[in-house]
């Protein structure tokens, strides 16, 4: 039975969407923790070198005043790094990565390393994280609005009261971004915060948690925009007996500014639903997702707003070799008077496999987005339509939508890995003046030596 729940729980991990994490401003608990420690321990410590080279391309296609710009920024570089993992017999264990790269735009550094203390039960009563990150740019780059800059973040939980099913977890965090030439677009800033978190552990029955959060940041260049954060969240999952999922997360944070005469305070509240049950010879899916925006003070940069996107979809196959999706994606802006106002429908397929020495996925969805009303934003702060302002005609035409993603890796040899990541995302506007497209594209040939011994 135990073996049953430990793998029903790293499916749970190989499979969480990343949604239930955006917006909450938090670094997530390694789920995999408790579960790598269940494992049969390993004692010795191991040190892995890596050497890799790649290939990053951006392209971006806009309109301005006059003439269409295509703006293509691309970056080949070497890099290497040295892992190191402490062994899994004591109670003590330590990981440490650092990486340097050497490319045609910038030169980057990162360090990363964690500290944790296991009691008896294998469970992390104390645990260090610190991540920091470099880059520096070199003279004619692309990338002309950016400037050298370093950013590191120190996280420090503690866990002093578990039971066989729950535990309450206090964490502590503090962070950094320098930037050697600070401006409007890049803000040098200082951050810290406090929180509780409470839940089940990873291998319960029904998984859940409940947290808070106060984070407060500064910003020595300009401390008009300081802000404090108040952050409320929670989740909780289910399975049935029968193949049933379904998973909830919620956050709401409210963020309080200094000055709000320059942005106002606002409630920002991010709720996800994923839910699948099985039919036939496969699976109905839902996820669902809800980001609502309430400032103190509405504007027409700042607009109170609600955000719902989902997909309804058939999911079927075999994972290890090829597992199919399609289904019917749909998004809905709701902003008021704004032109920004939209609803979008798409169809979306995908296809995904994980075998030994291909995998990845691919995903395409193609729709169409439809604003619901005209009208421009005046050079007062009004809107056109029923405010009555049409001083300005910025308005948003209706388009046909194409999004393809790609995600792979390739195991060459024992030794030897090609990644890749891909997407290209173009706009066709009723206003063929307002067409857009926007790709990115990245390669990576990873050498690591044998596991073997």
């Amino acid at each position: 039975m135990n073996l049953c729940r430990a793998f029903l729980a790293l499916l749970l991990v190989l499979s969480t969407p990343a949604a239930a994490q955006e917006g909450t401003g938090e670094t997530a608990p390694d789920p995999l923790d408790d579960f790598q420690d269940w494992l049969a321990p390993r004692s010795e410590t191991r040190w892995t070198p890596t050497v890799s080279a790649g290939f990053d391309a951006l392209l971006h296609t806009y309109p301005l005043a006059t003439t269409d710009t295509t703006e293509t920024i691309s970056e080949s570089f070497a890099a290497v790094g040295l892992e190191g993992r402490s062994g899994r017999s004591g109670s003590r264990r330590w990981r440490l990565l650092g990486e340097f790269s050497v490319g045609s735009e910038l030169f980057r550094e990162s360090l990363e390393a964690q500290w944790r203390y296991l009691d008896r039960r294998r469970i992390a009563r104390w645990r260090l994280d610190a991540d920091f990150e470099g880059r520096q740019y070199r003279e004619g780059t692309g990338y002309s609005l950016s400037s050298d800059h370093l950013e590191g973040d120190l996280t420090a939980r503690a866990v002093p009261w578990v039971t066989g099913d729950h535990l309450l977890e206090m964490r502590l965090d503090a962070g950094f971004m320098d930037y050697s030439a600070p401006s409007a677009l890049e803000v040098s800033h200082r951050e810290g915060g406090a929180g509780l978190q409470y839940g089940s552990r990873l291998l319960a029955e029904i998984p859940w948690r409940v947290g808070y959060r106060y984070t407060g940041r500064a910003y020595p260049d300009s401390a008009r925009i300081d802000r404090r954060t108040h952050s409320m969240e929670g989740d909780l999952e289910w399975r049935g007996l029968d193949g049933q999922v379904l998973r909830l997360y919620h956050s709401s944070r409210r963020r309080l500014i200094r000055d709000e005469e320059v942005k106002p305070s606002a409630w920002m509240h991010w709720s996800d639903l994923s839910a699948q049950v099985p039919a036939g010879t496969g699976d109905v899916y839902l996820d669902l997702q809800s980001e609502i925006w309430d400032y103190d003070e509405d504007s027409t940069v700042y607009l109170d707003s609600w955000r719902l996107d989902g997909v309804l979809g058939f999911r079927w196959g075999d994972l290890m070799r090829a597992g199919w999706r399609l289904g019917l994606a749909a998004e809905h802006l709701a902003a008021g008077d704004s032109p920004e106002t939209y609803t979008q429908l798409g169809m979306r397929g995908g296809v995904e496999s994980y075998g030994a020495s291909l995998n990845g996925s691919i995903q395409v969805e193609y729709g169409r987005r439809h604003y619901h009303q005209g009208g421009g934003v005046d050079g007062q702060g009004g809107y056109g339509g029923d405010a009555g302002f049409e001083d300005l005609d910025l308005t948003y035409s209706d388009f046909h939508y194409f999004e393809i993603w790609l995600m792979g890796g390739w195991n060459i040899s024992e030794t030897l890995r090609l990644d890749v990541m891909a997407s290209y995302e173009p706009e066709s506007h009723t206003e063929q003046d307002d067409d857009v497209s926007l790709g990115y594209a990245s390669l990576r040939l990873v050498w690591r030596p044998s596991s073997r011994p």
